[in-house]
């Protein structure tokens, strides 16, 4: 190996080769070279860093650029390899979190949303990372927990949806996310079509459905959320069901008489904000209401909440291990008030509350349980393990077999890591 190409620590400086094992979703794509930027990964690392300074008692002052709180004193430079590839998103993949096409766009919309596609853009070799640091403890902190900041941490656009997928190579982790669970997949698509159908099971459910030759919607999928099913067994009332309560209860009660299961819709107790525990949504479309529902923090001191679970791909010789784990949920958001109401009638409010007692944890191992109880063929109506008629047209993305059979797939080889537990 020339010393060019050397990846080595010298007294000043640290040397980090990277290996990248999903796209990133980069505002720079189209450029040659373009990667993991330093301006991302400084920030996130520095306050990775702090967090384990405090954790372990480490006075960090002495650490700090003068003058900017909660900036380390350390550079950092990328090096790119400008043998990158460019994988821009195939419409009909499984990208779907920022490239897929909607159906049914008019020609405007179809040229709107070509313009604003996402680009994507991986490597497809190795690259380093150099860091210039000339103190002494911070440079030891940052040798030793690097590779367990980059195992934990995805970077760009949709990066907790397994996007940005980095580790170092040839090092140690010397810590591993809590709680840590693994599924496999065949190929990279195949790892990003069962992140979406997984995520879609855990939040808010599965359900798919397409226009007949007469024009009338005909369901194809259907998944209850088990984010509902943890609900409903700790008598949380599912959130839409509250809002339908408050809002539209003559439609609710229509609703409950024409379902198939009745005791399911009339299911009552304290009426909680459940679904947006794995992710805040500020305002959401009810087509069949013909509403549009709004929400926002009482205080007005939260806009944003992303997802606390994080999947990240890797790649391996047989196909993809994803990992997936979750960060806690901060407490203010726990123990926030949120208003919800209707776009064309903000006066008439409903207030509504996550549960304070929520654990994300203990949530992940529901799922596990779940997995183990082999429960998921008990969960989805057996309707939807086979394809629906011809005439539907259904193209194999939409294709419910499909999606059952990565539903299952998943779940069954989802593994728990071991001592990953803190």
């Amino acid at each position: 190996m020339s010393e060019q190409n050397k990846c080595e620590h010298t007294d000043y400086r640290l040397c980090f080769t990277l290996k990248q094992h999903t796209p990133i979703i980069h505002f720079q794509a189209e450029q040659k070279g373009a990667t993991l930027r330093a301006t991302e990964l400084k920030p996130k690392l520095d306050r990775f860093l702090i967090e384990k300074f405090k954790k372990e008692g480490v006075d960090y002052k002495p650490f700090l650029i003068v003058g900017q709180d909660g900036a380390l004193d350390y550079k950092v430079r990328v090096e790119p390899n400008f043998d990158s590839v460019d994988n821009s998103a195939d419409l009909r993949s499984s990208l779907y979190f920022a490239g897929r096409k909607p159906n049914y766009l008019t020609e405007e919309e179809t040229k709107e949303f070509e313009n604003n596609r996402k680009k994507f853009k991986s490597q497809s070799k190795k690259f380093k990372i150099y860091m210039t640091v000339f103190n002494g403890k911070l440079k030891i902190a940052i040798e030793e927990w690097f590779s367990s900041f980059i195992f934990q941490t995805n970077f760009g656009t949709r990066q907790s949806k397994g996007f940005g997928s980095f580790v170092v190579l040839d090092d140690e982790l010397k810590e591993l996310p809590k709680n840590l669970y693994k599924f496999t997949a065949s190929s990279q698509k195949d790892a990003f079509d069962k992140i979406n159908y997984f995520y879609k099971m855990l939040r808010s459910g599965i359900n798919e459905y397409k226009k007949d030759n007469n024009d009338e919607q005909v369901s194809i999928f259907y998944g209850k959320s088990l984010l509902w099913l943890y609900a409903k067994e700790k008598k949380w009332m599912w959130d839409k069901k509250a809002i339908k309560k408050y809002f539209f209860n003559d439609k609710r009660k229509q609703e409950m008489s024409d379902h198939e299961y009745p005791n399911i819709m009339c299911y009552t107790s304290k009426g909680y904000l459940v679904r947006d525990l794995l992710g805040l949504s500020v305002e959401q479309s009810w087509f069949s209401y013909r509403a549009t529902v709004l929400k926002a923090d009482e205080n007005r001191k939260i806009t944003r909440f992303k997802s606390p679970i994080t999947f990240k791909p890797i790649q391996t010789k047989d196909g993809y291990d994803v990992y997936y784990w979750a960060n806690d949920i901060p407490k203010e958001f726990l123990k926030s008030t949120f208003q919800i109401y209707l776009s064309d009638d903000k006066k008439n409010i409903k207030k509504l509350s996550p549960p304070d007692n929520f654990s994300i944890d203990k949530f992940l191992e529901f799922i596990f349980d779940f997995k183990e109880k082999k429960t998921l063929s008990q969960h989805i109506d057996e309707k939807y393990y086979v394809d629906p008629p011809n005439t539907l047209n259904i193209n194999n993305y939409y294709n419910p077999t499909s999606i059952y059979t990565k539903l299952t797939e998943v779940f069954d080889s989802i593994e728990r890591i071991p001592n990953a537990k803190n």
